[in-house]
């Protein structure tokens, strides 16, 4: 019986010692390529049946080298490695399509979880076998339903994505089901207990919306605007979904990106 073939991708050797070290202890066989070597392993060998992916220390190369992989071999099986502060690079590779993430430093237990999950023929034959049908329902009545290949995939990468504490941009054309997607998330995350928020970008003026999501500071004088909540306050621990979030001015995009890269927002001063 031939064992299944792995390729491990590291940015440095010491990443290749260390998976090598910790594969050899199963029934796989594996091979070592350092960033951009793994394009020519992949297009001038027969095709991998796992490919482990170090995304590396918050550089592009990961991604770019993913991205490669990919567009040779789109049916490439791809696992990548991530420190775990690292959550926005894990959320773009399940974006350009890897099926998996581990974080770093690897416990070897879970490495083996994944590599059974993904070449054991048995586990993987009944993980392919899913359902006709997946429904979630969720606390406003609504469903996400999971009826084609398409749609799982949706509900695998959203299963993915719940375990990361990051931001996710959902794109989509108007009626697809964004907004599902977004109440899918936060279900299947440790978030599901706290709200979850949803806030139409498009629908209020700058001034107003800038006050609604950060909040305002009770002036210093009589009569003053009184201190209000903002979403993004009251929301805490749960989800706030920005609807139409490319609707937002330049000055909002601005303070936005603040608060995803910081996680921190200041009230606005009431007068």
């Amino acid at each position: 019986m031939i064992s299944s073939h792995i390729l491990v991708v590291g940015s440095e050797t010491t990443t290749l010692q260390t998976l090598s070290v910790l594969t050899a202890r199963t029934p796989y066989s594996a091979e070592g390529a350092i960033g951009a070597e793994a394009l020519a392993t992949v297009q001038h060998n027969p095709q991998p049946d796992l490919v482990l992916l170090e995304l590396g220390n918050g550089n592009e190369s990961g991604l770019r080298t993913l991205q490669q992989l990919r567009f040779v071999r789109p049916d490439l099986t791809i696992v990548v490695l991530s420190a775990s502060a690292d959550s926005r690079q894990v959320v773009e590779a399940i974006r350009l399509g890897a099926q998996d993430y581990l974080n770093v430093p690897l416990q070897e237990i879970e490495l083996q979880q994944v590599l059974r999950r993904y070449l054991d023929p048995k586990i993987s034959e009944a993980a392919t076998k899913e359902p006709a049908q997946a429904i979630e329902e969720f606390d406003n009545g609504e469903f996400f339903l999971a009826a084609s290949p398409a749609m799982r995939k949706v509900h695998r990468q959203a299963e993915l994505l719940a375990d990361l504490d990051a931001p996710v941009l959902i794109l989509g054309e108007s009626g697809t089901g964004k907004e599902a997607v977004a109440h899918l998330i936060h279900k299947l995350s440790s978030r599901s207990q706290h709200r979850f928020l949803k806030v139409n970008c498009a629908a209020l003026p700058d001034e107003i919306l800038e006050s609604e999501l950060f909040g305002c500071e009770r002036g210093p004088f009589t009569g003053a605007t009184p201190t209000k909540t903002g979403k993004f306050e009251w929301c805490d621990k749960g989800t706030v979904l920005l609807d139409e979030v490319a609707e937002l001015s330049l000055n909002l995009q601005a303070k936005l990106l603040h608060v995803l890269q910081d996680k921190k927002f200041f009230r606005l001063r009431g007068f």
